[in-house]
């Protein structure tokens, strides 16, 4: 990650390195304030349509571009994560969904940027909801679990082999 010269956002001093609670992090002398590094909270929805397949984009945006990947971004700070699910697959695959239930949360490290918490949820489109490519995306597509593509992040295929352990507990539920 490029190191990148901070100040105080109440003195306006240069920050300073420090070692506290056992981490290198920015503080200022002065007032005492602390640049905690706090990760980024995004959301990712596996949508199933009414086959229970999944419905996927291909990335028209980097990271990730011409790749497969689940809807889902950034929350606002104004917003619950499952609204901003709701809000991205809106955004991402022209559709509405209903959220059913989480699926995980998941760490995403990075090196270039501040990580990133994301939160997994499983959705359903609306009734006779028809899903299309956003801005984002290149195409949409519906993918049975025996033809799943490869996806372009790791917190994505994490919250993918969490859908497919809940569907193999739920027989009852196949079509």
């Amino acid at each position: 990650m490029e190191v990148v010269a901070h100040f105080c956002i109440n003195c306006g001093v240069p920050l300073e390195t420090k070692v506290l609670e056992g981490r290198e992090l920015e503080a200022c002398e002065r007032c005492g304030f602390v640049l905690w590094h706090d990760p980024k909270v995004v959301t990712l929805v596996v949508v199933e349509n009414e086959r229970r397949e999944v419905v996927m984009g291909r990335r028209g945006i980097h990271p990730g571009y011409g790749h497969w990947c689940l809807p889902g971004g950034f929350v606002n700070d104004d917003e619950h994560p499952a609204a901003a699910a709701v809000r991205e697959c809106l955004e991402e695959i022209c559709a509405e969904v209903e959220i059913e239930r989480l699926l995980g949360v998941y760490h995403i490290q990075k090196s270039d940027a501040a990580s990133m918490v994301g939160i997994g949820y499983l959705a359903r489109l609306r009734p006779g909801a028809v899903v299309g490519a956003g801005e984002e995306m290149l195409e949409v597509a519906a993918f049975s679990r025996d033809g799943l593509p490869e996806l372009a992040f790791s917190s994505h295929r994490q919250a993918m082999s969490d859908w497919l352990r809940i569907w193999e507990q739920l027989p009852t539920e196949k079509t």
